[in-house]
């Protein structure tokens, strides 16, 4: 059977796609495997912030006096806290209510 030249060159084409299109999707398997076996960002060094609140005491007001931490005795960023940044980080709790953060599971 003759081929013609183009059919050849549109055959070599496709094929050159086929290849292209599967080291793009290792590529991006890869990339993937990457990201979801990175570690989590570590929990912070400073114990000042309100990162760590529920969704029940986020929209609350807290006084900006400093208050001291259950956990390690480190001040807080409100006297209404119960906890440090780091600490509630650590323990993955609400710094104001101690209840336990469901954004981490």
């Amino acid at each position: 059977m003759i081929y013609s030249e183009s059919l050849i060159e549109t055959k070599m084409k496709n094929s050159i796609m086929e290849i292209s299109y599967r080291y793009l999707i290792i590529m991006i398997f890869f990339i993937f495997l990457f990201y979801s076996c990175s570690p989590p960002c570590p929990c912070p060094e400073t114990n000042w912030g309100s990162d760590y609140l529920c969704s029940e005491c986020e929209d609350l007001g807290f006084t900006t006096d400093i208050g001291t931490c259950e956990v390690c005795g480190n001040g807080t960023s409100s006297g209404a806290f119960k906890l440090c940044n780091s600490c509630a980080c650590k323990l993955k709790e609400c710094q104001h209510c101690r209840k336990i953060l469901e954004i981490y599971f």
